[in-house]
């Protein structure tokens, strides 16, 4: 696993955290120092609204969704990369499995319960992973460890005409 694009997307998402909460502060001290109607206070609140739109979204639900794994795989939630949420569409799967090809991740399990499973399935193997088996993992939480249910599945490279949306 080459866990290069994870830790860029950290650097990342820190490096947005650290500048809102700077705004944010500066927010915080012009209304506490000026008031609520205060030029200062505006300026300030223009400089966040400002910021927001700039920086809307960083990594969109699919890539969210591969980043969320890896930390749990990284901290020791499961041994190996577990995918416990759903995907929203086909959008969030491709998303999802760029991320995968480009860490070098070759399998992953998806234990989640949603409804939306059976479209997951077909989206996921759409865009060119294998179902390899049905198979069982463990969940290692502060309130215990637990077996979770889970469909493993190899991601291949994507074939252009894999996925017909």
């Amino acid at each position: 696993m080459n866990t290069e694009i994870f830790e860029t997307m950290k650097a990342r998402s820190d490096e947005y955290i650290e500048k809102f909460n700077a705004l944010a502060d500066a927010g915080q001290n012009a209304l506490d120092t000026y008031g609520p109607y205060s030029a200062e206070c505006f300026s300030a609140r223009e400089l966040i609204s400002d910021f927001r739109k700039k920086n809307e979204v960083l990594y969109n639900r699919g890539q969210c969704i591969a980043y969320r794994a890896y930390n749990n795989y990284k901290n020791g939630i499961y041994s190996v990369f577990v995918v416990d949420e759903n995907f929203y569409d086909a959008s969030d799967v491709k998303d999802f499995l760029d991320i995968l090809r480009e860490a070098e991740i070759e399998t992953f399990i998806l234990t989640c319960k949603s409804t939306s499973l059976m479209e997951n399935i077909h989206d996921l193997v759409g865009y060119g992973c294998v179902l390899v088996e049905p198979c069982k993992v463990m969940k290692h939480s502060e309130y215990g460890n637990f077996e979770r249910l889970g469909l493993m599945f190899r991601v291949n490279e994507l074939e252009e005409t894999d996925h017909a949306e």
